[in-house]
């Protein structure tokens, strides 16, 4: 997990909230992550159930890396979960498609296109 402090200052994003994120996941660049969340404070608790997500579907506390990155060829940005399995990839890809169909499905529709989970 990222050894940075916790920001604070979001209008739409509570500290307890940003504390969760801080110990599920490891924020590449937070100074990012925070106002990109304040903008968008509905991903939240997606971030969090995600969480809980992923160790159903890899394993309990396995390493997940979150960044804001920008898509090169739409300009558009997103935050993406990168889950660091250290399985073989044919496996990975088969617990992230079981994660996908079996949970995210269900989610996205509701959702816009600002979050997206991938297994390393």
């Amino acid at each position: 997990m990222s050894a940075r402090a916790v920001p604070t200052k979001s209008s739409a994003v509570s500290a307890d909230d940003l504390r969760q994120l801080h110990q599920a996941y490891n924020l590449r660049n937070p100074d990012e992550i925070v106002p990109f969340l304040g903008k968008h404070p509905d991903l939240v608790p997606m971030l969090i159930e995600g969480r809980r997500q992923v160790d159903h579907y890899f394993a309990e506390g396995v390493p997940v890396s979150l960044s804001l990155d920008t898509d090169p060829e739409e300009g558009d940005q997103g935050l993406y979960a990168w889950i660091l399995t250290g399985m073989p990839v044919e496996e990975s890809h088969e617990r992230l498609y079981r994660m996908w169909h079996e949970w995210w499905y269900e989610q996205t529709p509701s959702l816009p296109w600002l979050l997206f989970f991938a297994a390393l």
